[in-house]
């Protein structure tokens, strides 16, 4: 197959296929290899040893991971109001 554009290129475009490693090297995963590995997974048992937060600090600090700020309910009431308000003015100027 000619590739239409540069080496350095060529390969840049061919890395952001979503199937990158399924076309560029077969996974490599057989099904033995797999079970094989999932053997010696299940052996190490590498979730007895995962730490995670300790201290009171660190898991203060881990619970507001999925805030966002909290702006949006604010924005919201402010909508709110201003659609009141218009709506008042609305009828009032009837």
């Amino acid at each position: 197959m000619a590739k239409p554009y540069p080496s350095r290129v060529w390969n840049k475009i061919r890395m952001r296929k979503p199937d990158f490693w399924e076309t560029i090297m077969g996974n490599g995963w057989t099904a033995e290899r797999r079970a094989r590995q999932a053997a010696m997974i299940h052996r190490w048992q590498p979730w007895q040893s995962s730490t995670g937060l300790r201290t009171a600090r660190g898991k203060a600090k881990a619970s507001r991971n999925g805030w966002k700020g909290g702006t949006r309910p604010v924005l919201r009431e402010l909508a709110r109001a201003f659609r009141e308000q218009r709506e008042a003015l609305a009828e009032f100027a009837e």
